[in-house]
């Protein structure tokens, strides 16, 4: 026992000196480790303590959403950094954690190894593996780009490994419940690996496949038993995040899919793993962390690209890939389950037939494509785990196999001899990271110093008050700073406010309507539409960031005159300050609120329908605040008419004819009989055409036919242009090297791409102007893979992205809207692009242009027989001056002061189901519904029966019903542990 404790005392202090060279040749002083999809709970740690805490509910982001992600399995990392924070400077602690994580990893595999079989004499080898789970290339793209639930996940899995096996295989009742204890303890509080929560899928994964194994030693019934038992200990550990993402899931899941960036992001790299899943780039582990570009245009893996062409790597590499495989081949006790985890892995990883069909199959599956649309970052630390005790077992077998035709058969001889060669071929293969190159230069930033400001700043306003960054560029959810940084965004880890950022876009549909209402409003250059917009949304300030840089290519950057002309002609923006890059706004809106709620004395109109975003709301410009409910007085069939994303749940659909363009709007309601038709009082838009030598003006026919539950109407397509396909000029436009072809058949456009080539055309239309809405119409079939990618950019000098999107399989409609008064210019740019060695074909065989009356259309309503409508948005903000509202908790507030005369009572965060009025001691008699589409609003005709109520996220229950379960079923292991122990 002496003798084990001693030796590990030599490995282990080997293990820490390895981590601290390669921090020391990594950490740039002064600096902070930020960006890509970072988590930096340490820049307030006590603020993200709370929000892990009250994690079901997350109302900073944006306008709230239920957690998308597993928020409340933050709450102990929050811990962590709040601790370190007293001990180490801010811009330390990320970096710290993370070569934390590296060490725990290599400890975990070390013991994980010893167990195996490789002790005692073979401890070296112990050793070797350590170091191979943290420098193979898998792990190492994890670490380069770090994101806290990948690292951490990467730290602990050697540990729940082992743990799992030493409950599968343990003899006595005393063990079993030791490791199960153990197993709990890690689960629970290294919860911040299944901040992704697919993490906790894959862990399943890894653990059964060594449960499975047990069912070839074990009577069938003893080893069901111990696979009931582990699937209950993950389960118990994590109820408290489990259990919220269940309701997530059963009530908001479509909206991660539906959202913009998803519809596009999810497509691309679904392609670009498949693109990796050769089998060389299998074996070594090269995943689709090599074919990142930084937003410079540059590759962010291009020095590792470089290093491993060079034949010194090649022949490390190869001699490593060697023994992995050598290993697969090796029997020994518990092999069996890490044969089948690499078959496992090989499903999801490998794009060769027949396991390719099998992956298709899967992705079928809508969650399953979503979840696992980047596989290779969810099982890389699994992969680098296989790497470990494969190249292990194949130096194992090497050693045997050389030594045993030797005089010198020494076991503890001929496992030093290996590892020194070993760790000769590892430091070859790894030689960037003692070069100081783990992680990309970006990553390490100095924040400045208005940043720190800001936050002072904002500390003495209400914390209830939102805040929009702008200039809102991109949809993408990326931000690109001019001092260093690029990532998916830091500001709301620091300032406790609401902070409506494109990150959140993916959780809450709110946060994307805002978006596109917003940005029609700042590019048509209308300061009153940008007002409606921010009160609609309860909007407080702006702060606006010249720091910021574009993120995508070929819209021209970000237009900052616009945006700022835009701004200081908005109604009720005034500038309050300006600290550096960085300048802050107050907005006065309309409707004053108290932590996030108003109410009110008469009943706004019930509008109709319910949608999930627009680009232009024209009720609210019309009337103010709405309601959404059954029985609408006022239906705008088209409030939601926009292609700028594919919308679900849409009431309309639109039919193309050779002549006629066709929208119908659907209801299960007989509109005929209940509603008037209103078409607005303003004529039909005549669109006035520069065709070169004159100007032209086209004026469509149109008609709109209410039958039934059907309004159809019918719009003559007036060509614009149709424009020669087949005069296309095509080039490659790829960030890197590729291959593209086209050909003209007929009238067609044949177009090829491979090895990450981008075929990339264009038409203009220079003299088009914005006052017109125009409908756009192409023809195209996607013949392998990737489809095409169509932008639509606007002005002849702005050029702003009006749409960007792959185009369907056929036809595809997209609408462009009128309201750009200021400007001419369209231009059409395609993008035909390949991924890897997973090529593009598709057919452009059309693209017309033609005129389009959509703000005519936008303003059609159908009017209730019995209502009477009036266009005044001042009507519906009559406010009580009586009530008083306290957040009390982020899931609980109290609204005091109310009467019979309170009709309404509004909260301004995203709708959901969970929210519930409580009076007294029940749930208040009246109907929750939607205000403006996107709040929630409590209406009574009669007025409020109570003068106090209390509005409570009841989902916030389970996260705490988690917990409680998880420390109850603990101290029962506990128990039984002791019990065992004493007796």
């Amino acid at each position: 026992m002496l003798k084990s404790i001693w030796q590990d005392k030599i490995y282990l202090p080997i293990l820490l000196v390895v981590v601290l060279i390669v921090f020391a040749m990594n950490y740039s002083y002064g600096t902070t480790l930020s960006g890509w999809d970072n988590l930096q709970t340490e820049l307030n740690p006590t603020l993200n303590i709370s929000r892990g805490f009250w994690g079901v509910w997350q109302d900073f982001q944006s306008f709230g959403n239920t957690s998308g992600m597993a928020y409340p399995a933050t709450f102990v990392y929050s811990v962590m950094t709040y601790l370190l924070s007293m001990l180490l400077p801010v811009s330390l602690i990320r970096y710290f954690l993370v070569f934390c994580f590296i060490f725990i990893g290599d400890i975990g595999v070390y013991y994980l190894l010893k167990f195996l079989g490789f002790d005692e004499e073979k401890r070296p080898l112990s050793l070797i593996g350590a170091l191979v789970y943290i420098f193979s290339l898998p792990n190492l793209q994890l670490i380069a780009l770090p994101t806290e639930s990948f690292i951490s996940f990467m730290a602990l899995l050697p540990f729940e490994v082992l743990l799992s096996l030493r409950i599968f295989h343990a003899t006595t009742k005393k063990d079993t419940f030791k490791y199960s204890l153990l197993l709990f303890l890690v689960m629970f509080f290294g919860a911040i690996q299944f901040l992704t929560q697919t993490m906790f899928v894959v862990l399943v994964f890894v653990i059964f496949s060594f449960g499975f194994e047990l069912f070839f030693h074990l009577s069938f019934k003893r080893a069901l038993g111990r696979n009931i038992t582990i699937f209950y200990i993950l389960l118990a550990s994590s109820l408290f995040w489990i259990l919220p993402q269940i309701y997530f899931l059963a009530n908001n899941y479509s909206i991660v899919g539906s959202s913009k960036i998803n519809q596009i992001a999810t497509e691309n790299v679904i392609l670009q793993n498949l693109s990796r899943g050769n089998v060389w780039d299998f074996m070594v582990g090269k995943g689709i962390y090599f074919d990142l570009f930084s937003a410079n245009g540059d590759r962010i893996f291009s020095n590792w690209e470089k290093h491993f062409s060079h034949p010194i790597t090649k022949v490390a590499t190869v001699v490593l890939v060697s023994c992995f495989f050598l290993g697969i081949f090796k029997k020994s006790k518990y092999h069996l389950g890490f044969v089948l985890l690499y078959f496992d892995v090989a499903l999801v990883l490998l794009n060769v037939f027949p396991l390719n069909f099998i992956g298709q199959l899967l992705r079928e599956v809508p969650l399953v494509s979503q979840i696992f649309r980047s596989p290779f970052t969810k099982f890389a630390s699994v992969y680098a785990l296989l790497f470990a005790y494969f190249i292990v077992s194949g130096l194992d077998s090497i050693s045997t196999f050389i030594f045993n035709r030797t005089k010198y058969n020494s076991v503890s001889l001929r496992a030093n001899f290996l590892s020194f060669i070993s760790i000769t071929f590892l430091f070859v293969f790894a030689f960037p990271i003692f070069q100081g190159e783990l992680f990309p230069k970006f990553l390490k930033v100095n924040f400045p110093s208005s940043y720190t400001e800001i936050q002072t700043f904002f500390s003495a306003i209400p914390k209830t008050e939102r805040i929009v960054i702008a200039p809102d560029a991109s949809f993408w959810g990326w931000y690109k700073h001019s001092w260093g940084y690029e990532g998916s965004g830091f500001l709301w880890y620091g300032l406790d406010h609401p902070i409506i950022a494109r990150t959140f876009d993916v959780w809450g549909q709110a946060s994307e309507s805002f978006y596109w209402e917003e940005k029609y409003a700042f590019e048509s250059k209308n300061p009153a539409l940008l007002a409606n917009v921010l009160d609609k949304y309860s909007i407080d300030w702006l702060l606006f960031d010249n720091s910021l840089l574009p993120i995508t290519p070929g819209t021209g950057g970000i237009k900052y005159p616009i945006y700022k002309e835009v701004l200081n002609a908005t109604p009720g923006i005034t500038q309050v300050k300006a600290i550096g890059d960085l300048e802050i706004y107050k907005f006065d809106k309309k409707e004053v609120t108290s932590s996030y709620i108003s109410v009110s004395d008469s009943l706004p109109p019930v509008i109709g329908p319910e949608v999930s975003l627009t680009d232009l709301d024209t009720a609210y410009v019309q009337v103010g605040d709405y309601l959404s409910g059954l029985n609408p007085q006022v239906i705008y069939p088209f409030l939601d008419l926009t292609t700028k994303t594919r919308i679900s749940n849409k009431g309309w659909k639109i039919y193309e004819g050779p002549n006629y363009t066709t929208l119908i709007f659907e209801s299960t309601d007989d509109l005929e009989s209940k509603y008037n038709l209103i078409l607005p009082e303003v004529p039909l838009t005549s669109g006035k055409i520069f065709n070169g030598t004159s100007v032209e003006v086209l004026k469509p026919s149109f008609e709109a036919t209410l039958k039934g539950n059907k309004l159809e109407l019918t719009i003559e397509k007036r060509l614009i242009n149709d424009f020669k396909i087949s005069a296309a000029n095509v080039k490659n436009c790829g960030l890197s090297t590729g291959t593209i072809s086209s050909e003209v058949k007929g009238t067609d456009l044949v177009l090829k791409s491979g090895g990450g080539g981008i075929a990339c055309f264009g038409f203009d239309l220079p003299f088009l102007p914005h006052w017109n809405g125009y409908f756009v119409s192409t023809l195209s079939k996607n013949v392998e893979n990737n489809a095409l990618y169509l932008y639509i950019l606007g002005g002849k000098s702005d050029r702003f992205s009006r749409f960007e999107d792959k185009l369907s399989h056929g036809v595809s409609s997209i609408i462009l809207p009128e309201g750009f008064y200021f400007d001419d210019g369209y231009s059409f740019v395609f993008q035909n692009q390949a991924f890897g060695n997973i090529t593009s074909e598709n057919i452009l065989e059309s693209l017309a242009v033609y005129i389009f009356p959509f703000n005519y259309i936008k303003n059609i309503t159908l009017v209730s027989k019995d209502y009477q409508m009036v266009q005044d948005p001042a009507i519906n903000v009559e406010v009580s001056s009586n009530a008083i509202a306290t957040k009390i908790l982020p899931i609980l507030y109290k609204v005091e002061g109310l009467g019979q005369e309170v009709k309404v009572v509004k909260f301004w965060q995203s709708y959901d189901r969970g929210w519930i009025a409580v009076c007294g001691l029940k749930l208040c008699n009246v109907d929750h519904v939607r205000v403006n589409n996107w709040a929630n609003a409590w209406v009574s005709g009669t007025g409020f029966d109570s003068q106090t109520v209390y509005i409570f996220f009841w989902p916030a229950i389970l996260q705490h019903l988690g917990w409680i379960f998880g420390v109850i079923y603990a101290t029962h292991l506990f128990k039984l542990y002791r019990k065992d122990n004493i007796s």
